[in-house]
C-alpha cells in the first residue's frame, strides 16, 4: 500500500509578500494617508517671507569716487545689518533679520510672519527705521564738525586782530623811541600773538579738512532704498509636499502592518481547512 501523500508545508510569507498580496489595502491606505497629510498642510499655518533691500552709498557715487569704496561699503553693509532685529517692529507677530549680500553694498532685510501683509509691512518698517537711524547719525556728525569749524574761524579772526594790535603797538613804541624794557615787552606780545594766530589757523585748516572728508564719507555711508518690501516666498508648497509624502509613507507602513496581521489571522484558518 502506497504511502499517503503529505500536504506541502504552508510557507510563511515575508512582510513584503504579504503587502503585495493585499495590495488593494496598501493602495487605499497610501492614498488615504496622502490625502490626510495634504489636508493637514492645507489647514495649518503658512509662513510668508518678505524682503526689502537697502544699499550703502547715495546719489551717483561710483567705486572710483572714493578710494577703497567697494571694500568699505561692503564692510559698512555688514555692520549695519547687525542693527536689524525684532525690536524695530511695533508688533510681536513677525520676525525680522538682515544679511549683507556677499561682495556687494546691498543689505537684504527679511521678515517672516503667518500673514503676507504683515511680513511685507514688517520688512518695510525695519528698512525705513534702519535708513533713518544711519542717515540721521551721519547728518548729526557733519553738523557738529561744521559748528566746530565756525568756532575755529571766529577764534582765528580774534587771534589775527590781537596780532595786528600787538604789532601796531610795537611799531608805535619803536617810533617813539620808548625804553628798551617797553619795546621788549611789546615784542614778546607780538611773538605770543603770532604763535596763537598760527595755532588757530592750523586748527581751522584741520577742521576744514575733517569736515570735507566727513561730508564725502557721509555721502558714501548713507543708506538708500533699492527695493521696497515685497512678499518673496511662502512655505505652503513645501509643506504640502512634505505632509503629503509623510501621509503616503505613514499609510504604507499602516498597510504593511495590517497586511501582516491579516496573513497571521489567515494561516490558522487555512490549517484547519487542510486538517
Amino acid at each position: 500500500m502506497s504511502a499517503q501523500a503529505q500536504p506541502a508545508p504552508d510557507r510563511r510569507r515575508t512582510p513584503v509578500e504579504a503587502l503585495l498580496r493585499w495590495w488593494p489595502l496598501a493602495l487605499v491606505a497610501a492614498i488615504l494617508g496622502g490625502a490626510i497629510g495634504f489636508y493637514a498642510a492645507e489647514v495649518g499655518p503658512v509662513t510668508y517671507t518678505a524682503e526689502a533691500r537697502v544699499a550703502v552709498g547715495a546719489g551717483d557715487l561710483t567705486s572710483g569716487a572714493i578710494a577703497g569704496f567697494p571694500l568699505a561699503a561692503e564692510q559698512l553693509a555688514s555692520n549695519y545689518a547687525r542693527y536689524v532685529n525684532d525690536q524695530m517692529l511695533t508688533g510681536d507677530d513677525a520676525a525680522v533679520a538682515a544679511t549683507p549680500i556677499p561682495e556687494s553694498n546691498v543689505i537684504r532685510i527679511i521678515a517672516t510672519s503667518d500673514s503676507s501683509a504683515t511680513a511685507r509691512s514688517s520688512a518695510q518698517q525695519a528698512a525705513d527705521k534702519l535708513i533713518k537711524a544711519v542717515n540721521e547719525s551721519s547728518s548729526t556728525s557733519g553738523k557738529s564738525l561744521l559748528d566746530s569749524y565756525q568756532v575755529a574761524v571766529s577764534s582765528l579772526t580774534r587771534a589775527q586782530q590781537s596780532l595786528t594790535a600787538a604789532q601796531a603797538k610795537l611799531d608805535q613804541l619803536t617810533a617813539a623811541q620808548a625804553s628798551a624794557a617797553a619795546i621788549r615787552a611789546a615784542r614778546a606780545r607780538v611773538v605770543k600773538a603770532t604763535q596763537t594766530a598760527s595755532i588757530e589757523e592750523v586748527r581751522k585748516d584741520a577742521l576744514a579738512s575733517k569736515y570735507q572728508s566727513s561730508v564725502t564719507s557721509s555721502t558714501s555711508s548713507k543708506l538708500v532704498m533699492v527695493q521696497k518690501a515685497v512678499t518673496s516666498s511662502s512655505d505652503r508648497s513645501s509643506r504640502l509636499q512634505r505632509y503629503a509624502l509623510l501621509g503616503v509613507v505613514s499609510g504604507a507602513v499602516v498597510a504593511l502592518l495590517a497586511a501582516n496581521l491579516l496573513e497571521r489571522l489567515r494561516r490558522p484558518r487555512k490549517r484547519l481547512r487542510s486538517a
